[in-house]
Parts: C-alpha cells; structure tokens; sequence
C-alpha cells in the first residue's frame, strides 16, 4: 500500500513556525491488516513502555494472577508507566505483601528522590514479572537478564502472541534494565491489534478484555492522576485507550472500532506524541470534536512565555489524504 507523508506537529511562536516534529504512524485492523500509514512504515524502533499491555498477558494466562488474588488495580499497574503517587506505591507495596515478597526482588531501580524501586514507573511490571515467575516455579533472581528462563518465555509467547519473532530480534536494554526489542512501526501495530482481533481463542479474548476493562475502571493507574493518559482514557469512556512510551512511542487501543495505531516521533519528543494520538483518536472516531475540545490542553497545548502568557501553540498540521 502506499504511505502517505509523516505526519507533522507544528510549534509556533507569533505567526512563526518556531519548530516541527515529524511523526510515522499506523492503524491496523482487528484482521491485523494494516489499513494507513503515515511515512515509512517498515523504520526500525524500540516499542518501549508502548508494549506493556501484551506484556502483562503472562500474569493472567499462567494463573498466577487468579492464584495469588490480585486486584484490577494491581493488574493496570502490571501494564503502567506509573508516576509513583501515593496510591500508586500503596497498591505496589499491598501487591508486595500478597506475594509474601520484599522490594529486594525488583530489579528497576528506583526513581529519581526515592529510595524504594517501587518508585520506578515500570514497577508494576516487573512485579508482574516477577509474580508470573513464582507462579510458573521459575526461580526470579536476576528475571530482568536476557537469558533468564523468564525472559525466554517471554519472547516465545509473544512471538505466538503478536506474530512478531522476537527471539531473532535485535534488542538492547530498556530504562528499566530489561531487554526492549527492535520491530518496525507496522509490526508494532500488527502486534497490538491482538487487543481487537478476532482470531484469538476464547481465553485469550477473555484475558485480554480482563486489561482493557480494568484500564477503563482504574485509568489513574495506568499513568498518574489527570495526566493525559489517564484523561483520554475517562473522557472517551474507554473508547481511546492510549499507552505512552518513552521516546514518543506510543499505542493507541480503539476497542470498539477494531482499530489500533502505533506511532514513533522520530526525534523522540512526547510533545508531539500527545498532540498526534489525539488527532488520529479523532480522525477514526474514537474522540468526538466535543471530547476533544475536553482535552484541548493536550490537543493543542499552548506556549506560555515566563509569565504564563500564551505566545504560541503546538498542533498537528492538516494531512493530505
């Protein structure tokens, strides 16, 4: 198929254009056939945090999420970049307690100004991680290495699970010291639309909604409080679920419509990550033009100067079809 231009986030100051983001994206369909892209779908990227909702798949199809009774909240912080607020380490620290383990375990790393790896916004999945592991007998020291019997399940399942190969996949290693693969925009895409695909057994529908609806109940968990994940996720009822990832990869969820989109800022700026989802969310109809203008500080944020005056604003440049 052919792809249309990246598409272009503009920061302007006065009637200047000051700066420009540009943005590779595509949506795929619940068949896994991608239906648009916006510039070279086949670059090479690192998926990051973006991936985490088919990485917590294994807490609940090993059981281990059922054994060890674990709560909703506890499975959106397995898929979360958490902003280590307070109800954030409360329910990190409770899931500790269930597993009758201590924050020794975690291999994240703590957060800048805490002391605890709790604090870590990958927290979540590393205890799923490392949950996972003692359901499966599986021993969780040193879980974050490639070679540990974890990381090799891990691969193999999403391999079977995305259709991605990702035991042949270039890899380095994530902020959060475990290995992020390599994969092109659209295999990215094609793997997330696990989340709406048809062609999956009646378990794996069932676990996958068990995510989707516990994203929806508990947004907050998934990022932080009135942040923009947490808001595009409540002003479209769940309609838009968005998970950011660093280095402005991110994914977009329309469960409603079959549809997903992964999307890459090439220069790595959020900015333009935000103000790019929002528009493509709007352009397939999971946001009306009403919920959008409910989030127009992250539609179209403004440039303030020192004093908080606005001097300019960050927006999507119209696209050609």
């Amino acid at each position: 198929m052919n792809s249309r231009s990246p598409l272009v986030v503009e920061v302007t100051r006065g009637p200047l254009i000051e700066s420009i983001h540009e943005v590779i994206c595509v949506i795929a369909n619940k068949n896994r056939t991608v239906i648009d892209s916006l510039g070279n779908l086949d670059y090479l990227i690192s998926p990051r945090s973006s991936i985490k909702l088919l990485q917590a798949m294994p807490l609940l199809e090993s059981g281990a999420f059922d054994t060890f009774q674990l709560s909703e909240k506890h499975l959106v912080l397995a898929c979360a970049s958490h902003k280590a607020q307070k109800f954030h380490l409360e329910a990190l620290s409770e899931w500790l307690r269930i597993i009758q383990n201590t924050d020794s375990v975690l291999r994240c790393g703590p957060a800048s100004n805490f002391l605890s790896p709790l604090s870590n916004n990958c927290s979540g999945k590393h205890l799923g991680m490392v949950t996972t592991s003692m359901q499966m007998k599986i021993d969780p020291s040193h879980y974050d290495q490639y070679q540990h019997p974890y990381q090799d399940y891990l691969r193999t399942y999403l391999t079977e699970l995305s259709g991605i190969n990702f035991a042949n996949a270039p890899y380095g290693i994530d902020g959060c010291c475990i290995p992020t693969y390599g994969m092109s925009i659209q295999k990215l895409a094609i793997g997330m639309a696990f989340f709406v695909s048809d062609g999956e057994s009646e378990s794996r529908k069932t676990n996958r909604l068990r995510i989707l609806n516990a994203i929806r109940k508990y947004p907050e968990y998934l990022s932080g409080q009135n942040d923009f994940v947490h808001r595009v996720i409540e002003v479209s009822g769940g309609r838009a679920i968005i998970k950011s990832g660093a280095e402005g990869a991110y994914v977009g969820i329309m469960p409603q419509l079959g549809l997903v989109f992964a999307l890459k800022v090439m220069d790595g700026n959020s900015r333009a990550a935000e103000v790019a989802a929002l528009s493509l969310f709007q352009e397939y109809g999971a946001l009306s033009s009403g919920e959008v203008e409910k989030l127009k500080e992250f539609a179209e944020p403004s440039v303030l100067n020192s004093r908080n005056e606005k001097v300019g604003v960050i927006r999507v440049k119209p696209m050609s079809k």
